[in-house]
């Protein structure tokens, strides 16, 4: 799993790959740089969750996130700095 930049901007995704070729050592030979990222159809950058994606350290949930609820699964904090609702998903209870 990588971060890829789109458009020689500053735009950011996640993005992975299967690897059908020889591998190298411990890690992975990439013959180029360069790679084709495939999305769905009408898809854009802007809106999108790669867009609107925050991080929250560990060390700083308690200062910066207020937990207010439990909904479908998801632990809902408000993000004090934002203002905004952030949910955590959770795979066990």
């Amino acid at each position: 799993m990588c971060g890829l930049t789109l458009g020689g901007g500053d735009n950011k995704v996640a993005a992975c790959w299967l690897l059908e070729g020889p591998r190298i050592a411990a890690g992975i030979h990439m013959p180029s740089k360069q790679m084709d990222l495939a999305t769905p159809e009408g898809w854009r950058y802007e809106g999108s969750l790669s867009a609107n994606f925050k991080f929250v350290a560990n060390e700083e949930m308690g200062e910066r996130l207020t937990f207010i609820r439990q909904e479908d699964g998801l632990d809902v904090y408000l993000d004090r700095a934002t203002g905004k609702e952030v949910f955590a998903g959770r795979t066990s209870t």
